[in-house]
């Protein structure tokens, strides 16, 4: 029997949400695994593997940006995973996470415990689905704006960006880029300098896209 029939789509996302998967992997009521809480201060690096274990963190609170050889490939949030859709550290490259948040706050675990307890949990694999089919979702809308001109590419990131990582507040149908996110971090991600995002910028609020408020804080316009 095919997964569609055992389950509709829409109650696979609800009911396997990513969001429940920490407190699942945190509960020791069932299969427990070994696990350390940390603190990582801003521009701290967490390191993806040492030796020959691989490390998963589970972010509690707090962003970080996923760093291969200097350039920022994504970011995680509260609820995400670093170290659980990525591949082995690959040699001669530099890969690891670095906290955004003035502190991060996340779980450590061994891979090998996240994926033994997934498979062990009942229908844990659907949570693990879930999971993967939103990290495929959110790659492949940066791939398609990567083709953008930049100013369409800037508009489609910083509005994945606030829709993804924001905390929701909004200012006359305006949303809020978090502060960590500044202009270094925005066109490191972007692949262009930061010049070249300053202007784009410029020209998006002549044009009432984006607006920034007396704290300088970057609000950009939804739909």
């Amino acid at each position: 029997m095919e997964l569609q029939e055992l389950y509709a789509i829409d109650a696979i996302q609800e009911d396997f949400n990513p969001k429940k998967l920490l407190p699942i992997l945190l509960n020791d009521a069932i299969f427990p695994i070994p696990k350390e809480q940390l603190i990582i201060k801003k521009s701290e690096e967490l390191m993806l593997q040492v030796e020959a274990t691989d490390f998963v963190y589970a972010i509690e609170q707090g962003v970080s940006a996923l760093v291969l050889n200097s350039q920022i490939i994504d970011f995680v949030s509260e609820n995400g995973f670093i170290g659980l859709h990525h591949s082995k550290q690959l040699e001669h490259t530099d890969f690891h996470a670095v906290a955004l948040s003035k502190e991060l706050i996340v779980w450590k675990f061994e891979l090998t415990d996240v994926i033994a307890k997934i498979m062990n949990i009942q229908e844990g694999y659907l949570y693990h689905y879930n999971y993967m089919r939103l990290i495929y979702d959110r790659y492949t809308q940066k791939i398609a704006s990567m083709g953008e001109m930049n100013v369409e590419k800037v508009l489609l990131s910083l509005r994945s960006i606030a829709l993804w990582y924001g905390t929701g507040e909004t200012c006359n149908g305006f949303i809020k880029i978090p502060t960590c996110f500044t202009r270094k971090i925005l066109a490191n991600y972007m692949g262009i300098s930061r010049t070249t995002l300053s202007t784009v910028l410029t020209s998006l609020e002549k044009e009432k896209q984006i607006f920034t408020n007396e704290q300088q804080q970057l609000f950009i316009k939804i739909a």
